[in-house]
């Protein structure tokens, strides 16, 4: 219901009128039989003034409550119990006008203390802007803690990088319409030096494109009232540079460059009220092209040469980021020679361990010296070591999986999983068959947000692997079933 109020001081603005609402329609006793166990929402509006007095408002305002009851409860106690607010008393009356859909939507949603809000409002206030930089560069972390550069902004575009704090996120977009975004929750650490802040990221971010026939004004116009759009703004899109192809779902390393001192002071002012936390750092920056076109296409030709079991873990290392494809490349002679001597079998097992090792060994051995250590240690391992022979039963089988994000393919296992009437057939060609999944880079289901269309970006990921199949391992996979 809403409830016409006049004789408003003209020294009170909208929050403090909030706040002196609150404690009539939460703390006074005459509307504790409809508060249900916990404050209800109300919504306060103050009409604009047009005298010379009147510069903050007219001296009048609207109340909207959740129910008739409680808006013809506040009319009658305004009469019988004068309501004052510094020193004067309000009048009230039921208004005239029907309570809007998105008002209404407000007042079944939990309430929030006004105070609590404008402290939330004022540290919005202190967010807002963007941070303006030089360049924007995406790299791998080396054993030895330099930052490889793999790919560097173009010079054409202009970025800038601002924080969301509604959604807890960075944006960091281009004059062109291309937005990187992240999660603060996936910024596992940071490093800011006099020019620049470097972010490592646990998952690859979002990738977004505005849209060239979105109406910018009545964008704007939304989004300042706070109010959905009535269509997608964005696309969302499957790589930032389609020249480079998925490499990004590989480069977890963002590094941002500042254009001047003041925006990097001002980077950490803004992070700072958001309460994201900034720390100093410097590290080395090289350019050694760990992804470059070529060595990826090498990379590929050696995974066909092996068998499949083995290319499959070889892969997965660098899939899940634990690798790059130029050292792997480096080892490629030691595990040929592996191969050969004690079969692939043994070989996949010590492939297995270099993930583990990479991680808990501290001399930063490059792949080739990790995987010779790693299997001099399992031969001379005298307990008896039998490698992992397929299941013959014709109920289970060793399943290769792949999981398909915006970005990337993670693959994992084997495991055992069930077969099924066309698995029990060739149970005897297990390599041939991969389970594939399709997920965020969150690795739970695909989200569908208001103002991104995701349509282009289906039909261009999981559309074209549904129809063109995907590579892994060297080898080419077509769509069979689904379940």
């Amino acid at each position: 219901m809403e409830v016409f109020i006049r004789n408003i001081p003209y020294s009170i603005d909208e929050p403090q009128l909030n706040r002196a609402l609150a404690f009539v329609l939460h703390r006074t006793p005459h509307f504790h039989k409809h508060m249900g166990g916990a404050p209800f929402n109300f919504i306060v509006h103050l009409f604009k003034g047009k005298g010379p007095r009147q510069k903050q408002h007219s001296g009048s305002g609207v109340l909207i409550v959740p129910s008739s009851a409680i808006g013809t409860l506040f009319v009658n106690l305004a009469k019988t119990h004068a309501i004052q607010l510094h020193g004067r008393a309000l009048y009230a009356e039921p208004g005239k006008n029907p309570v809007r859909p998105e008002d209404e939507a407000f007042l079944r949603e939990p309430y929030q203390d006004p105070a609590l809000v404008e402290k939330q409002q004022l540290q919005d206030e202190k967010v807002k802007g963007n941070v303006n930089l030089q360049n924007l560069q995406f790299g791998w972390p080396c054993q030895d803690g330099s930052i490889s550069i793999e790919w560097e902004s173009p010079t054409e575009h202009v970025w800038a990088l601002e924080f969301d704090p509604e959604n807890r996120r960075i944006r960091i977009k281009s004059q062109l319409g291309l937005s990187v975004v992240t999660a603060l929750s996936n910024v596992q650490s940071t490093a800011l030096d006099s020019q620049a802040c470097v972010f490592w990221l646990d998952r690859p971010p979002i990738f977004e494109q505005e849209k060239e026939d979105v109406d910018q004004m009545r964008a704007m116009f939304d989004s300042m009232m706070k109010k959905p759009t009535n269509s997608p703004i964005r696309d969302r899109l499957v790589t930032l540079d389609p020249t480079r192809g998925n490499v990004f779902g590989y480069l977890r390393v963002v590094r941002v460059v500042f254009s001047s001192q003041f925006a990097r002071r001002d980077f950490i002012d803004k992070a700072g009220a958001i309460g994201f936390t900034t720390y100093e750092g410097s590290h080395s920056l090289l350019t050694q092209g760990l992804f470059d076109p070529h060595i990826l296409d090498s990379f590929q030709r050696w995974l066909k040469e092996l068998s499949f079991d083995v290319a499959f873990q070889i892969d997965g290392l660098v899939s899940r980021c634990r690798f790059n494809p130029k050292e792997l490349r480096k080892a490629k002679r030691a595990i040929n020679a592996a191969i050969g001597q004690y079969g692939g079998s043994v070989v996949c097992e010590c492939i297995k361990l270099l993930e583990q090792l990479r991680e808990e060994e501290k001399e930063h051995l490059p792949a080739d010296k990790l995987f010779d250590r790693t299997l001099r240690d399992m031969m001379r391992d005298h307990t008896e070591r039998r490698s992992r022979q397929p299941y013959r039963s014709k109920a289970l089988f060793w399943c290769h999986r792949v999981t398909v994000t915006p970005t990337s393919l993670v693959l994992s296992g084997p495991f055992p999983d069930e077969t099924n009437r066309v698995l029990r057939r060739y149970i005897d060609h297990q390599s041939n068959f991969v389970r594939v999944e399709f997920r965020d880079e969150d690795r739970l289901h695909i989200r569908l947000d208001r103002e991104v269309d995701s349509t282009k970006f289906l039909q261009e990921r999981v559309g074209a692997i549904l129809h063109n199949g995907l590579v892994i391992a060297g080898r080419r996979f077509e769509y069979l079933a689904y379940r």
